[in-house]
């Protein structure tokens, strides 16, 4: 599966990966092997965009997102990993109020391995290089 994504990847410059359940995400690219396919698109100079549970799977660890969503649907993980496209980890959804318990549970835990971004869903961040900045629409 690596190599026919790694072939079929080979004629885009940009890679949407969209939202849902972050961990059943994770289970797919875990399935299908692709997180170094995906690494070496972004490493090529092409563009990732994503939006919610894509967002968070360009982090380095999916974990502190644990209370967003059901771990419980995907228990076969074989671990939390992001892609690693960015060192911090970037919560989606900031605001909303469906999402308000399950973010100051996340916040208050302790966890300081990586810089939590918190994006409404009025903002993007943009990377280059080793540079981002967030961006309000």
């Amino acid at each position: 599966e690596t190599r026919y994504m790694k072939n079929f990847l080979k004629d885009f410059d940009v890679l949407y990966m969209s939202g849902g359940n972050t961990y059943w995400f994770l289970k797919k690219v875990q399935e299908a092997d692709c997180a170094d396919v995906i690494r070496d698109f972004v490493d090529s100079g092409k563009i990732y965009i994503s939006t919610s549970a894509g967002t968070i799977l360009a982090g380095p660890d999916v974990y502190p997102t644990r209370n967003l969503e059901k771990l419980s649907k995907v228990p076969e993980l074989k671990d939390f990993k992001g892609l690693g496209l960015v060192n911090f980890i970037i919560m989606p959804h900031w605001g909303d109020q469906d999402f308000e318990e399950r973010y100051k549970r996340t916040i208050d835990a302790y966890y300081n391995d990586y810089p939590i971004l918190l994006l409404s869903n009025q903002m993007y961040v943009m990377v280059e290089e080793d540079k981002f900045e967030i961006i309000k629409v």
